[in-house]
């Protein structure tokens, strides 16, 4: 195996790398740095590995961004992924769309259902969802899907007070589980 020194080429000192270092707030880019910094000291990519707890591979590849970059080049760049399909305006609206009742915004319904915002999505931003990310944007703004239950209408009122009356006079038992004795 080559025990490979890469060395720091980018012009900046050990002071300045370890001022960078105590002022840095991402545990990652502060990571990077201390690869850095023990590279700017001397030491190879394997010794460093072994300090940092990372594959010889990853410090040579920080080391290599580095000395193109700079220290803007130990951030983690943007990473490609799908845009969004409402805009962080129209996400404000839905949520506020949300805290009214449906029957507010024109619907038969008195509770939001995953269909029905689903259709309030699609009528309004002309933006489609799947039902399970629609269970994600409940979920996102706070709300669980849980179906309000209503009460049956000949329940009886005293029977629910002496239920909990019984309740209350219900002795509640604690016992201490220890392991049987072998005497």
């Amino acid at each position: 195996m080559v025990n490979k020194k890469l060395e720091v080429t980018w012009e900046i000192s050990g002071l300045d790398l370890e001022i960078l270092y105590k002022n840095e707030k991402n545990p990652k880019v502060k990571e990077r740095l201390l690869m850095i910094i023990h590279t700017k000291e001397g030491r190879t990519t394997r010794e460093v590995s072994k300090i940092v707890k990372k594959s010889y591979v990853m410090i040579s590849h920080w080391i290599n961004r580095f000395n193109k970059e700079g220290p803007y080049g130990l951030k983690d760049k943007p990473r490609p992924g799908k845009p969004l399909k409402l805009e962080k305006k129209e996400f404000t609206e839905l949520k506020q769309d949300i805290k009214k009742s449906p029957k507010e915004l024109g619907y038969k319904q008195e509770f939001w259902t995953t269909r029905l915002l689903r259709m309030h999505i699609l009528r309004k931003y002309t933006t489609s969802y799947t039902e399970r990310h629609t269970q994600r944007l409940f979920h996102k703004f706070g709300y669980s899907l849980i179906k309000p239950r209503p009460r049956h209408t000949k329940r009886d009122p005293s029977q629910k007070e002496e239920f909990a009356d019984t309740l209350k006079k219900t002795p509640r038992i604690w016992v201490r589980l220890e392991p049987a004795s072998d005497g």
